[in-house]
């Protein structure tokens, strides 16, 4: 059972990944609706300021619940905040046998993939939390 600081984090993350997707398709559009450019780029800045907006708010939270986790996450280079926030409130809310577990868990671990013309290519399952 996740802590309500657990699932406060995870609602604040979530809530980024929509606006990020937000964001991502507004950017998409901007190319093929030219006559919609002023509307779009608005949207898209006003996405950007909530987007600031959630990360603070899930800066803080994870400094109250998760701050030692995440500022060891942050000592891996390449790792920002938002990806060692939401790291170790995976790492909080589930237990884990092995590192091999929480490695498939989030989808990172290699698998071969053989199908038709592809024979013995690597690549990331992509299994279990988003």
């Amino acid at each position: 059972v996740k802590t309500e600081a657990v699932e406060r984090i995870d609602q604040l993350l979530k809530a980024r990944r929509g606006l990020v997707a937000a964001r991502t398709s507004v950017r998409q559009r901007l190319p093929e609706l030219p006559y919609a450019k002023e509307a779009l780029d608005a949207a898209q800045a006003g996405l950007e300021v909530q987007i600031k907006v959630l990360d603070e708010q899930i800066e803080a939270a994870a400094a109250q619940s998760l701050g030692r986790e995440v500022e060891r996450l942050l000592k891996i280079p390449g790792v920002g905040k938002v990806t060692a926030t939401a790291a170790a409130s995976r790492l909080t809310a589930r237990k884990f046998e092995s590192a091999d577990k929480f490695i498939a868990y989030i989808g990172l671990d290699v698998d071969v993939i053989q199908s038709g013309t592809r024979r013995g290519q690597n690549g990331l399952t992509r299994q279990g939390d988003a």
